[in-house]
């Protein structure tokens, strides 16, 4: 994102504020331990594109950290599960709610392997639009709008504790700002069955995208054994009772939805230190996008643009190479532009804008003239 917050000292865009976030975690880590801390496990949501993953990258190096890996969410996770599961043979799904998005892995353990057979996501969905959906009705009931931003972030904040009582209690009631016109603070009430009601749309994007990873995986809903939810969002009953709905069975609560992820890239940094407790347990990931460039095709004597040609494609195991043969248009072309997308369209422009690479090409025919484009992807989800 583009945008920048205020935060006392000065604005600071997304980057400088995870790398804030990144600093204090640093800090209490090094004062705990007793020595410099150089290098960290990064988790972030599995359906994180290009452009997200290396600013979470330079993130950590604004904070005085390499990024040593950089593991999506769901996979996290399931390490943390299969640290405890490794001699067991089973399919695994992964539900992972957080406050502003929402993830979905199918996985195989296999004697000590996990494997990431396919991953579904939405960055724009996460519990902060369950609390939004309870903000907007409680606007609409009271027929005026928050007078100002800082009253807004109030309404939010009781919206907000709101959807957390709902997770255990059945009706509950918070104070919240007043109306204009009034005295003091008042207090908001919601039942339970009237904030499933209004977050039914919610549920149905949830319910389609797990629907899409079982479909890429090529997994029936009847052959996963466990269901795993994970993420602060994931305590609301409703997404027990979806998940429940598709695949029979009520969801393992043998992770805290709070700490999985955290726990999963401890066990990620003990792999990367070799640590013998861990000396069984491997782990494969997928490429979360297809990576491709823009093409043309000639259909008479003109030419179609903007034609997506994928190179190397989503649900690939990690890290991977592909590489294709492509021809410029016209004999005698001089320069070739290379314009990398990443996304699942058709057309490149319904798909993410990478970059382009500006490519010189000897004289020749055009078959002599043709160039290889190759695309790798490393085992952090980065071309």
């Amino acid at each position: 994102t583009d945008r920048a917050w205020d935060i006392g000292f000065g604005s600071v865009n997304a980057v400088q504020l995870s790398a804030l976030v990144l600093s204090a975690l640093k800090a209490d880590a090094e004062a705990y331990l007793g020595v410099p801390v150089r290098e960290a496990v990064i988790t972030v949501p599995a359906y994180f594109g290009e452009h997200q993953r290396r600013a979470t990258r330079a993130a950590a190096e604004i904070a005085g950290l390499e990024a040593e890996r950089i593991v999506n969410e769901p996979t996290a996770a399931a390490l943390a599960y299969g640290l405890h599961a490794r001699d067991v043979e089973r399919r695994v799904v992964v539900i992972d709610l957080g406050g502003g998005t929402f993830d979905v892995t199918v996985l195989e353990i296999i004697e000590g392997i996990v494997e990431i057979q396919a991953t579904a996501g939405d960055v724009q969905l996460g519990g902060d639009d369950f609390v939004e959906a309870i903000f907007a009705a409680v606007v609409a009931d009271d027929g005026v709008a928050p007078a100002t931003e800082e009253v807004a972030a109030r309404l939010r904040e009781a919206c907000q504790r709101l959807v957390r009582a709902l997770s255990t209690a059945e009706q509950a009631t918070t104070t919240a700002p007043p109306l204009p016109g009034d005295a003091g603070a008042r207090s908001l009430t919601f039942a339970r069955e009237t904030a499933e009601a209004l977050w039914e749309p919610l549920l149905a994007r949830i319910a389609a995208i797990i629907r899409r990873a079982l479909r890429d995986g090529a997994v029936l809903p009847g052959a996963i054994a466990e269901v795993l939810l994970v993420g602060g969002a994931s305590r609301m009953p409703c997404l027990a009772r979806t998940a429940h709905a598709i695949f029979g069975k009520a969801p393992n609560a043998a992770l805290p939805p709070d700490e999985a992820v955290a726990l999963g890239a401890a066990v990620q940094a003990a792999l990367k230190a070799r640590d013998a407790s861990v000396a069984d347990l491997v782990v494969t990931d997928i490429a979360p996008f297809t990576m491709g460039i823009a093409t043309s095709l000639r259909q008479g004597a003109a030419y179609v643009s903007g034609l997506y040609s994928p190179i190397l494609q989503r649900g690939t195991t990690i890290p991977a190479s592909r590489v294709e043969r492509y021809l410029p248009i016209a004999p005698g072309q001089r320069r070739l532009f290379v314009e990398v997308f990443q996304g699942e369209n058709a057309l490149c422009q319904d798909n993410a804008a990478l970059g382009k690479v500006d490519v010189a090409l000897p004289r020749g025919t055009v078959e002599e003239q043709a160039i290889d484009v190759r695309f790798t992807y490393d085992l952090n989800g980065i071309l």
